[in-house]
C-alpha cells in the first residue's frame, strides 16, 4: 500500500481532485484519503457534491468524501491508538479529547481540531494544510499535532 500512497506525496489537492480544489478547505487531509482510498459513503459530503465543485449535476455521486469525523465514524474497529505500533495499515486521526463525542465506541464530533491519514509501513501518509501537499509523518509527529491536548485514534480501513 504505501507505494501506491508514495505517488501522492508532494501532490497539492487540486493535483489529485481537478474537480474541487478548495485550497483553504480544512478537510483537504479527509479530501486525501477520500480519493487515495477511494471512498465515498452515500449521504457524505463529496467533493462532487459541495459549492464550488466543476462536476456536473449528474456526476454528483461520483466524487469522494471530504469530511474527517464522516469518514472515520463510518469505519469499524475504532479505538485508541494501540500502545504497539500496528502492523496491517489502518486509518490514523488526530483529534482533542473534548471531540469525542462517544468515547465507547470512539465517534468523534466535527470540531475543527482533527486531522485524518492513512497509517502504513511505520508513517502516516495525509495532507499538510500548511505546506498544502501531500506529507508522510511519523507517528510522534502526528500524537502531536494538537500539542499535549492530542489524542490518537485508529479504526480499520474500509
Amino acid at each position: 500500500m504505501s507505494t501506491t500512497l508514495d505517488t501522492f506525496v508532494g501532490k497539492p489537492i487540486k493535483d489529485i481532485c481537478g474537480k474541487y480544489d478548495n485550497a483553504s478547505e480544512k478537510n483537504n487531509c479527509a479530501h486525501f484519503v477520500g480519493h487515495a482510498l477511494e471512498f465515498r459513503l452515500s449521504g457524505a459530503a463529496l467533493c462532487s457534491n459541495v459549492a464550488g465543485s466543476l462536476y456536473g449535476y449528474a456526476d454528483r455521486a461520483r466524487g469522494f468524501c471530504i469530511r474527517v469525523d464522516q469518514i472515520y465514524n463510518s469505519l469499524s474497529n475504532r479505538g485508541l491508538w494501540p500502545a504497539v505500533q500496528p502492523i496491517s495499515p489502518c486509518i490514523a486521526v488526530a483529534t482533542i479529547q473534548s471531540n469525542l463525542t462517544d468515547s465507547g465506541s470512539c465517534l468523534i464530533g466535527d470540531n475543527p481540531r482533527k486531522h485524518i491519514g492513512v497509517f502504513t509501513a511505520g508513517l502516516i501518509y495525509n495532507y499538510s494544510n500548511t505546506q498544502k501537499k501531500v506529507i508522510k509523518s511519523s507517528i510522534a509527529h502526528f500524537k502531536h499535532l494538537y500539542g499535549q491536548h492530542t489524542i490518537l485514534l485508529k479504526a480499520d480501513l474500509p
